[in-house]
């Protein structure tokens, strides 16, 4: 830990004199060029190319530092930031000074998404919001001493001098990168994964996940509409209270330490509070707003201004730190850089609104209205899409048990990633001599998907539509829940543990039918409810893979469900060498026997388990009574025939889960859904 914590105060450090640097350098070359040409205009254009247009190659930048090693993405991005700014020490001439000034912007892109996206390999898990406030803390310090010391430095010695210090604080930033060592800023694993260079890759993954998404559009695309265009209104604000230029510094100032206020203490909260304190963040901003816009008195205006600063940047590093965890490492960079353009075209739709606003309704307004874009902000984070009824197309379908899904159809929509069947394939023997069954292996044997609200569906796409089963992955502060196992084909621990960042796992069956247990025996806590304990310690009926091999009781079920036996029941291999003939259900001795009512605590989250017999004699449901969610397993789920072997005691089950008030379903099959859908599929089985 003392190792890592060393390597992320070097990496703020960089960020601190590279940030004090740019502003330093900012402030000169803008007074440089209005002093050159006396022109607003060519003002506006210094602006508009080193900081308006850059933005949106952010994407670029974002791919960059996904395809590549971190750490030298960074170090490259600030060594030919140096060499910008060494050359800009010799330039005079207002089209050269803007020129090479927009490429210093360019180059020094990927330093910042990179950074970013790096810090969750430096530190553990339960460091992260401490790196993440500290790096945002060093940035508000230079972001505040900046703009003073590149006034100070051009009175010195001109803009020479000021841009000879930016190019000094670049290579010190780099020179601290590069002392970094025996710690990966990249998951090298995660990077051969698949390539990382499609620079949309993270608009798409924001836009795939509920969270990220809502994320996204409150705290960057309305947030940085909220901030910005208050800021534009600062100077006609301080000149309506008569305090002019000195007046208008301070609230700069006020604003600035508020920011550093909050990045400081934003690094002792923890992962469990990081969306209240977003929450908080969007309000603060909306309340500190709202009492500028109201407030005869200026000293009010700083206080409100250095609250709302504080609050926006807890807020900030509590965002970072969501974004961070939910996440792959491949695309990390990427969605940051997604993120961030989004905000920046905010920015310009906002700047391009704000004067007309300011010059109409003065700048009282323009603050109400940025405190009102942030309280819907506010309204956009917190009302979660899953809250709509799935049948409202709130949430998309993951792989269904329907017969039609069979020939050859994707479940997800896209080409899964299987090796050729003629380079890789491998003839499987059936167990009777009616001819062989020609299988490629996988790349991958579990595709994935995020729901929202720290839960992540798994399933098999290669084998037969009726084994498709949910594996339901529940992050949570001190441990990670697995919801039921699938049929133990692919490794699929592995898998988990890469998304848990060493939290310890515990892996619960809903039922003990070989299609929820297949990979228990992965996991070392191994819980069920104890009428199907011995089912799952001893598998009576263990699955087998060959049409011919399957009972008939098996194929009944099958045709029950409306599906044909298949040859085999898998259409490719998890694994070179994988005997499909010689497979069966591996038993898993249980560790712990679960009863209704008893609690399953990750920490940060809770779920009850309800006994809900039926479909097995020991049947749960898992119900998170805070956050509106039941994992029900095969007793109610979707677009499918429910089936109760003990009538009697299923429809009391159905009877049970009726009236729990939930927002999202899990089931063991096919796809999530809501309330709504929930109570209709009830009342319909019981009213049969």
């Amino acid at each position: 830990m003392g190792e890592s914590r060393w390597a992320v105060r070097r990496l703020a450090l960089g960020r601190m004199l590279s940030a004090t640097g740019s502003e330093v350098a900012a402030i000169a070359l803008s007074f440089l060029v209005f002093e050159r040409t006396g022109s607003a205009v060519w003002l506006a254009g210094t602006l508009f190319f080193t900081f308006g247009v850059t933005g949106f190659l952010t994407p670029v930048s974002g791919a960059i530092a996904d395809r590549f090693d971190r750490r030298w993405v960074m170090v490259l991005s600030d060594t030919l930031s140096t060499s910008c700014w060494v050359a800009l020490v010799f330039l005079r001439d207002p089209v050269l000074l803007i020129g090479l000034g927009f490429v210093a912007s360019v180059v020094a892109l990927p330093f910042g998404v990179a950074a970013t996206a790096a810090v969750p390999n430096l530190v553990e898990r339960d460091d992260l919001t401490w790196a993440n406030g500290l790096m945002s803390a060093a940035g508000n310090l230079g972001r505040l001493a900046g703009p003073a010391l590149g006034g100070a430095l051009y009175a010195l010695g001109g803009a020479g001098l000021a841009f000879a210090v930016n190019a000094v604080s670049f290579a010190l930033s780099a020179a601290l990168a590069l002392s970094i060592r025996g710690i990966r800023f990249s998951k090298s694993d995660d990077r051969d994964a698949e390539p990382r260079g499609d620079i949309m890759e993270g608009f798409r993954v924001v836009w795939a996940d509920d969270l990220l998404r809502r994320l996204t559009l409150s705290g960057w695309l309305l947030m940085y509409l909220a901030m910005n265009i208050a800021f534009v209104a600062d100077p006609p604000l301080a000149t309506s209270f008569g305090v002019g230029a000195l007046g208008y510094g301070l609230i700069d100032t006020f604003f600035g330490a508020g920011a550093l206020i909050g990045a400081l203490y934003a690094r002792r909260i923890d992962e469990a509070s990081e969306r209240r304190w977003f929450t908080l963040g969007l309000l603060g901003v909306a309340a500190g707003w709202g009492v500028i816009a109201a407030t005869p008195w200026f000293g009010l205006v700083l206080a409100a201004s250095l609250g709302a600063a504080a609050l926006d940047a807890v807020g900030g590093v509590a965002a970072y730190g969501i974004v961070q965890r939910r996440t792959e490492d491949r695309v990390r960079a990427r969605v940051f850089a997604a993120m961030h353009t989004l905000g920046l075209f905010a920015n310009a739709i906002g700047f391009l609104l704000v004067g007309p606003l300011v010059e109409a309704l003065g700048p009282r307004a323009v603050y109400a209205a940025g405190g009102v874009v942030a309280l819907v902000a506010t309204a956009v984070f917190l009302v979660p899409a899953r809250a709509v009824p799935a049948e409202a197309g709130a949430t998309p379908a993951p792989p269904e048990r329907v017969q039609e899904a069979r020939p050859g159809r994707d479940p997800i929509g896209r080409e899964a990633s299987i090796r050729s069947p003629v380079l890789s394939g491998c003839t499987v023997p059936r167990s009777r001599s009616e001819g062989d069954v020609e299988l490629p292996v996988a790349e991958r044997w579990f595709e994935g998907r995020d729901v929202g609200d720290g839960v992540t569906l798994l399933w098999e796409p290669y084998v037969d539509p009726y084994l498709l089963t949910n594996v339901w992955h529940v992050r949570g502060r001190d441990r990670d829940l697995v919801v039921d196992t699938a049929n133990g084909l692919g490794r699929l621990r592995p898998v988990i543990e890469a998304a848990t960042a060493r939290r310890s796992l515990v892996a619960v069956a809903t039922h003990a039918h070989f299609d929820h247990i297949g990979g228990m025996y992965e996991f070392d806590e191994r819980w069920v409810h104890r009428d199907d304990a011995r089912e799952m310690a001893t598998v009576p009926e263990p699955l087998r893979l060959l049409g011919p091999d399957l009972s008939p009781a098996f194929a009944e079920d099958m045709a029950h469900y409306g599906f044909e036996v298949p040859e085999a029941l898998v259409r490719a291999l998890p694994e070179d060498g994988f005997d499909v003939a010689a497979f069966r259900t591996r038993p898993a001795e249980p560790t712990r026997l679960l009863e209704d009512g008893d609690e399953i605590d990750l920490g940060d989250r809770r779920f009850e388990v309800l006994h809900v017999p039926g479909h097995t004699p020991g049947s749960i449901a898992l119900w998170d009574a805070v956050g509106g969610l039941l994992f029900t397993g095969d007793t109610v789920y979707a677009e499918d025939v429910l089936f109760g072997p003990d009538e009697t005691r299923f429809r009391e089950s159905l009877r049970r889960l009726r009236d729990l008030p939930v927002s999202l379903v899990c089931a063991g099959h096919n796809r999530p859904f809501g309330r709504h859908e929930f109570v209709g599929i009830i009342d319909e089985e019981l009213a049969g």
